[in-house]
């Protein structure tokens, strides 16, 4: 577990995990813990992949990421980086930060908790 000191006792992030490129999850993660510090309240949720639910996955040769087409109402389309997780790789990418690591994964969404 790293350990730093920071200016907040919990952070709150809903949605937000799977548009992180892969790459730059490191990163992000040092940065929040930089901010929160020691021992505070992390809570992340997103998405679980469902097929049937949503547009087709696209994939890029070269890249870990994966995208979505997002159709504005205006008719413009962009790809957005939609990457999706299962326990274990949420496992594996949080328990580096974690002490009390709680991973729950349900129908749609998965969440995990930690301290």
């Amino acid at each position: 577990m790293k350990k730093v000191q920071g200016n907040f006792n919990a952070s709150f992030a809903n949605f937000w995990f799977s548009h992180i490129p892969k790459i730059q999850i490191e990163e992000f993660l040092q940065q929040l813990h930089t901010r929160v510090g020691t021992g505070a309240q992390i809570f992340l949720a997103d998405n679980i992949y469902i097929e049937s639910f949503g547009d087709s996955l696209i994939k890029k040769a070269g890249s870990k990421d994966t995208y979505k087409l997002r159709t504005l109402e205006n008719g413009s389309q962009y790809e957005v980086i939609k990457n999706y997780y299962n326990e274990a790789e949420l496992g594996e990418i949080f328990t580096p930060y974690a002490r009390n690591l709680d991973i729950t994964i349900g129908q749609c969404f998965w969440w995990i908790s930690y301290l």
